[in-house]
């Protein structure tokens, strides 16, 4: 067995990156962050709402992002600096916030074979 066979074998790794719903159009959003932050077409990512940002009384630093879940968005096109998104559950708004997640999208109930 090769090493690229190993390579295969392995589990594509979730980027840790959170990117932010810059736009929602009908049921796709459009996110601010693409392929240069390790985002790629098929990928299922969890949006939350951002309920409230907890800041360092002493600093003024947010600390802490307080959220909720919003729903799923599985990316249909991604270039380097954003994506797009199809909602496949739930509704989203401008700021919340997405990140990567290995759990399938739920099957679509708008779409029709």
């Amino acid at each position: 067995v090769g090493a690229s066979d190993r390579l295969a074998a392995q589990p594509m790794l979730l980027p840790d990156v959170e990117a932010v719903v810059a736009d929602v159009f009908g049921n796709e959003v459009v996110l601010n962050k693409g392929g240069d932050d390790g985002l790629r077409e098929g990928m299922v990512l969890s949006v939350e709402e951002l309920v409230r940002e907890v800041t360092d009384p002493e600093t003024g630093e947010i600390i802490r992002r307080v959220t909720q879940p919003s729903g799923m968005v599985e990316l249909v096109d991604v270039d380097g600096r954003s994506s797009v998104g199809r909602i496949v559950s739930g509704t989203m708004q401008v700021g919340d916030i997405a990140r990567p997640t290995d759990e399938d999208a739920p099957p679509n109930l708008f779409e029709f074979e």
